[in-house]
């Protein structure tokens, strides 16, 4: 029985920068990076969102997302994945400090 397949949905503002990362920590994860123009429209950006953690239902997946939507935490309740902590992509990255 193989392992299950860890995967990040995330936000492609910051991808270059994510790549990096797990390449340079080797860290085992699939990378599913979705436009950064999604933030101007809220229903696109929820669409997008749902689809693609749909894409990954059978995966444990973590979501690479500040709270860019206010429905953000019900979406991925509703999915059973988990966010990283932070208000937005720079935060997330950078740290509040």
């Amino acid at each position: 029985m193989s392992s299950p397949t860890l995967n990040l949905v995330g936000c492609g503002i910051l991808r270059k920068e994510v790549d990096f990362l797990i390449a340079k920590n080797q860290w085992s994860l699939t990378t599913d990076f979705l436009p950064a123009s999604l933030h101007i429209d809220f229903n696109r950006l929820a669409g997008a969102l749902q689809t693609g953690l749909a894409r990954h239902q059978d995966e444990q997946t973590i979501v690479f997302y500040g709270a860019c939507h206010p429905r953000m935490d019900n979406m991925l309740a509703d999915a059973r994945a988990l966010r990283t902590r932070g208000q937005n992509c720079i935060e997330m990255l950078l740290g509040a400090e």
